[in-house]
């Protein structure tokens, strides 16, 4: 268990929708310092608050090398994403 600075935590629990371990806050799909999931063949998905979400890469790795970038739940072109990146 990890330990937010406002002494919320996240926990590792089994997701039923996702059929996998997820890092997980206040029930949501949450991780602040890598993926929250990790499929059973190696994808790994990036969430914060329930959302996709990832500032610093793409937010979905597939184990076949796709690539999606996400920000707040929005789906972006790699390009677009970078364009919103830069504005943060």
């Amino acid at each position: 268990m990890d330990t937010h600075k406002d002494n919320t935590s996240e926990t590792r629990e089994w997701d039923n929708s996702w059929m996998c371990w997820a890092w997980k806050l206040n029930g949501k799909i949450h991780r602040e310092d890598g993926p929250a999931i990790h499929d059973g063949v190696g994808s790994q998905f990036w969430f914060r608050h329930g959302k996709r979400h990832r500032e610093d890469g793409p937010a979905y790795m597939g184990s076949s090398g796709a690539k999606e970038w996400w920000l707040n739940g929005k789906r972006l072109s790699e390009d677009k994403w970078r364009q919103e990146v830069s504005k943060l």
